[in-house]
């Protein structure tokens, strides 16, 4: 029997936002708690440190077939070219520049996501060759990105030739970066808003206390916070802050007004896909009919610090080496799902506007690497009241990284360190073997 193709609905900008309150009322969690985290990688020769390439022998495509032998199943192929594997819940994606990245499906427990991803990196782990290896990093740890072609997927051209004119370092976001991501729960639309303004305010904090890019194009990177300051260079539209987050009333229908202003790039109307070049969604909408499946793309379509889908995606930390990671979804637990905490962190935000993070975001990125006074107070309140609501495991977790930042100054500096001092510490370090923790 033939399937009929789901038809698309013509929207006005105003039927639009009317569409994306409803999406975000039904995504509504009545107890929400539960955290989802995606964790992105390099896939890189041991020996040499260089990132491999998607179609070469030991590549990402072989990766992605050979899994498919132990339960992964193909869920995105374009001309025979695995992208895409799921097996229980979890997926495997495969970013421009070849990065790959691990979705987890969301739980209450950060040590039980732990479990799972470290399950998923042993069956990689099992179908690569001798010297290959995954690594954590916010940048490749060696090769530059015009040694690596573009994976073989239409959209990402369609990306990647939008992105040679809307800013310096978009080619160097979309195949250099990899990051760690954590999604969160709302259980009303005033919840929405009090975590979707204290995550932005918090944002340059994130994004500080999770560097870990210590390499960029190659060379020691000797700037503070690398990935900051190449999302700062990456089409401000789509990225970065959004305008009005620390509004107290910016809500759902804020969020879909801003998806108006954003040209999609790459749309899908009822499964076929566009290229839109420079015009913003709302001057789209009367050509192309939306289904909600088109409607789930466009929203993967922005990339600010903190994107809505049907939950509150936090999107600031770099990709850190294993256990730190897991500092990151441990450390918005503690501060997202902690009534108190959330309320001590929404009070504060008060008292500044999306101008004031702008230039902390800016500050950290210069030589100085210095937030304002009231900020760097505002960071050690997170370390310590995250702590002080955290399980043992999430504890340790995050007490890893808080002593190697004391120790250090970030995760950044030391691994910085150690490429200089001792290359095999490093690789052990960035492969994610524990028993380097101590150099």
């Amino acid at each position: 029997m033939k399937l009929e193709k789901e038809k698309g609905i013509v929207y006005t900008s105003d039927l639009f936002v009317e569409k994306m309150v409803e999406i975000f009322k039904a995504s509504e969690k009545p107890s929400p708690h539960l955290i989802g985290v995606e964790m992105e990688h390099f896939l890189i020769n041991t020996q040499t440190l260089n990132s491999l390439r998607y179609g070469e022998s030991g590549g990402q495509h072989e990766m992605m077939r050979k899994l498919t032998q132990k339960g992964w199943h193909v869920i995105l192929e374009e001309s025979q070219n695995v992208l895409g594997l799921e097996k229980d819940g979890s997926t495997l994606t495969l970013e421009p520049g070849g990065q790959v990245e691990l979705s987890l499906p969301p739980y209450g427990s950060v040590e039980k996501i732990q479990d799972l991803y470290l399950t998923h990196r042993k069956e990689i782990e099992e179908v690569l060759g001798e010297n290959q290896a995954l690594v954590s990093l916010g940048y490749h740890p060696k090769s530059k990105i015009g040694d690596l072609p573009l994976l073989p997927k239409k959209r990402y051209k369609m990306m990647y030739d939008y992105f040679v004119s809307h800013g310096a370092f978009c080619h160097n976001m979309m195949k250099g970066t990899a990051s760690t991501q954590v999604s969160i729960d709302y259980k009303d639309e005033l919840d929405f808003r009090r975590k979707f303004r204290v995550a932005n305010f918090l944002s340059p904090i994130l994004a500080d206390l999770f560097e870990a890019t210590p390499i960029f194009e190659g060379a020691l990177y000797g700037r503070p916070n690398c990935r900051l300051s190449i999302w700062e260079e990456t089409d401000s539209k789509r990225s970065k802050l959004i305008s009005g987050s620390l509004d107290q009333n910016f809500g759902y229908a804020d969020y879909a007004r801003y998806l108006l202003k954003i040209p999609p790039i790459v749309l899908l109307s009822e499964g076929v896909v566009y290229e839109t070049g420079n015009e913003p969604l709302d001057a789209l909408l009367s050509r192309f009919p939306l289904t909600d499946s088109d409607i789930d793309h466009l929203l993967s379509m922005v990339f600010p610090d903190v994107r809505v889908k049907s939950y509150i995606e936090i999107r600031m930390a770099d990709a850190l080496p294993y256990p730190f990671g897991f500092a990151v979804p441990a450390i918005i637990k503690g501060i997202f799902y902690n009534a108190a905490n959330l309320e001590y962190f929404y009070e504060i935000s008060k008292a500044y506007d999306d101008d004031f993070v702008r230039k902390q975001n800016r500050d950290l990125v210069l030589e100085n690497r210095m937030m304002s006074e009231d900020f760097t107070r505002v960071s050690e309140a997170v370390v310590h009241k995250a702590m002080d609501v955290l399980d043992k495991n999430e504890r340790d977790i995050l007490s890893r990284l808080v002593g190697i930042r004391a120790r250090e100054g970030s995760v950044a500096q030391w691994l910085r360190r150690l490429y200089v001092q001792d290359s095999d510490a490093f690789l052990k370090v960035i492969v994610g073997l524990e028993d380097a923790y101590e150099n």
